[in-house]
């Protein structure tokens, strides 16, 4: 539809695009994003040992992150709060009022898991035996929405490439942590 006379053609990146329309990738609620994120990195590394043609050793840990751990990896650890009597009562007849949860719950309770409706924060680790990706090649394969290997000769797992760059951009929109990569390239018959 051509746009009509006096309106302005406006563009969008495709990270836009993807960060606002989230549920096309599979992220649009905490629980399908951190299953989401967790088979896309698998079928990452299933491909990169495949494509060297080694079977795949693949190792996958998700930690829970309390808020405060959380705040003290992003350097706001410290702060404590003056109003906790203002919400002991209120916490205490919550608690009555709900099942009883098992005691490695009830340890922390800054941990997301054992408060309902609280925030919940992921670390999700993945190592595996695969190829690995020139250092290079990194800005491109997981930060430009769009671009990678996907799109040239070889058809693997994806389709479009996007899993992990999703896993990308909902980690940084929900918590505003960096990512870390580490890699180490071997091309195959190496």
């Amino acid at each position: 539809m051509p746009p009509k006379a006096g309106e302005t053609v406006q563009r969008k990146s495709a990270a836009e695009f993807f960060t606002e329309n989230q549920n096309i990738a599979g992220f649009d609620n905490p629980g399908k994003s951190l299953y989401t994120t967790i088979r896309e990195l698998v079928e990452n590394s299933l491909d990169a040992a495949e494509s060297i043609g080694v079977p795949p050793t693949i190792e996958v840990s998700v930690q829970e992150l309390s808020q405060k751990e959380l705040d003290a990896e992003r350097g706001v650890g410290g702060v404590d709060r003056r109003d906790v009597a203002l919400f002991e009562a209120a916490a205490a007849s919550t608690k009555k009022a709900k099942k009883k949860k098992t005691a490695a719950d009830d340890d922390d309770p800054d941990r997301a898991s054992s408060r309902a409706g609280a925030s919940m924060y992921y670390r999700v680790t993945c190592r595996d035996n695969g190829c690995g990706m020139r250092r290079a090649a990194i800005p491109d394969a997981l930060g430009r929405v769009l671009a990678g290997s996907k799109y040239g000769v070889r058809q693997t797992r994806g389709k479009f490439g996007l899993g992990a760059k999703m896993a990308l951009i909902w980690a940084k929109k929900s918590s505003g942590m960096p990512v870390r990569v580490k890699t180490a390239y071997q091309a195959a018959g190496d």
